[in-house]
């Protein structure tokens, strides 16, 4: 009877001991385990926002990379069309002798083929006078239109200001914003122009 008791006595103090064992494991270390789960959490999404971070700087810097060498391609397309036209012009300037009649009609034949190369160049070259008076352009309704008042999306003089600055600096890069179709933002246009002096014309050529 006695060991009996004294072994349920050592039995109890046993598992009162693993009880209390487990109860300071678990209220020691289950606080230590959510605070490191918690932390190593922190510094996974830590180290998976910087990755996409560094992957969105890198998109951005590729895409920035190609918009410059996309304009640069533009710049360089839209002078070559300008070049070739000025040289035809220049050609027929330089074998021209005749009377001021035939220079008109030569002038005239000039326009309707520069006219007649809008599939050629896309749709993009056009010529007009110093005054801004358009000579021929890809669109029927501006030839022989003054356009010294149209202006872009933001109220700045379009041809009025290349017809300025082709005659001061003889060729540059002009941008401008202009209204396409039902869109509501305006879209950017990209022209380079260079005069041709012995006309007194200003050849252009844009692009979207």
């Amino acid at each position: 009877m006695f060991s009996s008791v004294l072994f349920r006595r050592i039995f109890i103090t046993v598992q009162l001991l693993v009880i209390t064992f487990y109860a300071v494991i678990y209220l020691f270390a289950v606080p230590y385990i959510r605070r490191s789960v918690h932390t190593l959490e922190e510094q996974a999404a830590q180290t998976l926002l910087n990755t996409i971070d560094a992957l969105i700087r890198t998109e951005a810097l590729s895409i920035e990379a190609y918009w410059k060498s996309a304009i640069v391609a533009k710049k360089e397309q839209l002078q070559n069309v300008v070049t070739i036209e000025e040289s035809r012009l220049n050609y027929r300037f330089q074998g021209f002798a005749g009377t001021k009649e035939q220079l008109r009609l030569l002038k005239e034949q000039s326009l309707q083929e520069i006219r007649n190369l809008k599939q050629e160049y896309n749709n993009s070259l056009w010529v007009m006078s110093y005054d801004a008076v358009m000579l021929s352009h890809p669109k029927p309704r501006y030839n022989g239109r003054d356009c010294s008042k149209i202006r872009d999306a933001y109220g700045n003089f379009i041809f009025a200001t290349i017809a300025k600055r082709a005659q001061a600096e003889s060729e540059g890069f002009s941008n401008y914003w202009v209204k396409d179709g039902e869109q509501d933002d305006p879209v950017q246009k990209l022209s380079y122009f260079r005069h041709f002096p012995q006309w007194q014309w200003i050849i252009a050529a844009d692009i979207d």
